[in-house]
């Protein structure tokens, strides 16, 4: 992690777009490769992963058309199921405002929110969107254990 968090800062000071999309695109072989070693032992979760990798990116303005998605998707490990989870502006912001984190630029940012969400629906038709607005955490997490039993 150590060597991966002075290449990702090095990444970001160059300000260039399309390296920090190359650099986290690279990071996705790592991970792959991590969660081949892994799924011998246990399940594996991923907070991110490759369909993050492309809705950041190109909701952020890099040429996401760098990367040959069909050849990736066929030589890294692929999900069984991604989720996205929903939920409305006003929910948002009020779950952050309650936790405390800052919400000074939140309303700033809702068209770069929309774009992210629709590149990650654009990148896979398999993707699994669970409305959040009326759910605890708790729920919400029932709700995606349920969808992963019944499959």
């Amino acid at each position: 992690a150590g060597i991966f968090m002075e290449m990702k800062e090095t990444v970001h000071r160059i300000d260039n777009l399309d390296a920090r999309f190359l650099f986290f695109l690279s990071a996705n072989l790592h991970v792959s490769d991590m969660i081949r070693r892994l799924l011998g032992e246990s399940s594996v979760v991923c907070d991110r992963y490759l369909a993050s990798t492309f809705a950041y990116h190109k909701a952020f303005g890099a040429n996401t058309d760098l990367a040959n998605w069909q050849i990736l998707k066929q030589s890294l490990i692929q999900p069984d199921f991604t989720f996205i989870l929903e939920a409305d502006d006003q929910v948002l912001f009020e779950r952050l405002k309650k936790r405390g984190d800052s919400v000074e630029k939140f309303w700033d940012k809702v068209v770069m929110r929309q774009e992210i969400r629709k590149n990650y629906l654009d990148f896979s038709e398999n993707i699994i969107r669970i409305d959040t607005n009326k759910k605890t955490a708790n729920e919400v997490c029932d709700e995606m254990l349920q969808i992963i039993k019944n499959r």
